[in-house]
């Protein structure tokens, strides 16, 4: 009898170890899952704002120049106008 207890505790720490282990790497698979998205949402709103702020930036003269320049101004919608057809 000896001989099957022994057997039996071990196969069954055995196993205790196994389930721990797998709960382990659960747990670790979810944080770095969650780590993961976390930095993904951050570089989506950081690059949509250094996008639009670069846009900006480029705009702004062109924007300044076309409410200062009538003939720059009209040239612009006459292109503008080539580029929709």
């Amino acid at each position: 009898m000896g001989m099957f207890k022994s057997a039996q505790r071990f196969v069954s720490t055995t196993f205790d170890i196994g389930t721990e282990v797998v709960e382990s790497v659960g747990q670790s698979v979810s944080m770095a899952t969650t780590y993961v998205d976390n930095r993904a949402k951050a570089q989506k709103i950081s690059d949509r704002q250094l996008v639009i702020n670069s846009l900006t930036e480029t705009l702004a003269p062109i924007r300044e120049k076309l409410n200062t320049d009538e003939q720059y101004a009209a040239l612009y919608a006459k292109l503008e106008a080539e580029f929709d057809k």
